[in-house]
């Protein structure tokens, strides 16, 4: 198991603030270092311009563009991981099908069973023979 490196840091909060974070805290079960440690990780991640909204960097217009812009981009990678799963869908009924429709020839058993099976098929799918006309046994 690797252990990760750890520099303290302390960090102020407000009572305000403080009365925020505890009970999502404690709904959590997490410890207040977890969770900032969580937080400031995912914080990190996220694209400069929705940290700068998110630091109420940006004022006014600037902002509410900002905010459509960032609902698009989510709306459009919903709709795409929604595209991926129905790709992968697809791609699944494919292998699916493909799977069902090959031989079963685990064992040299299995393959005499299914020639003759195929065998059997194909005889089966051959034109029927013209009957003679008057059908019944001569004497």
């Amino acid at each position: 198991m690797t252990t990760k490196k750890v520099t303290k840091t302390t960090v102020d909060l407000t009572e305000e603030a403080k009365a925020r974070l505890e009970p999502i805290r404690k709904e959590h079960g997490m410890s207040q270092k977890s969770m900032l440690e969580r937080l400031v990780d995912w914080f990190a991640m996220q694209p400069r311009n929705l940290r700068s909204v998110i630091l109420d960097q940006v004022d006014g217009e600037a902002k509410r563009d900002l905010l459509l812009h960032l609902v698009r981009d989510l709306e459009e990678e919903k709709r795409f991981e929604a595209a991926k799963k129905k790709s992968a869908a697809k791609a699944l009924r494919v292998i699916t099908d493909t799977y069902r429709s090959r031989p079963r020839s685990g064992t040299p058993e299995d393959a005499s069973r299914d020639a003759a099976a195929a065998d059997a098929r194909s005889q089966n799918a051959e034109p029927k023979r013209k009957r003679r006309k008057g059908g019944g046994a001569s004497s």
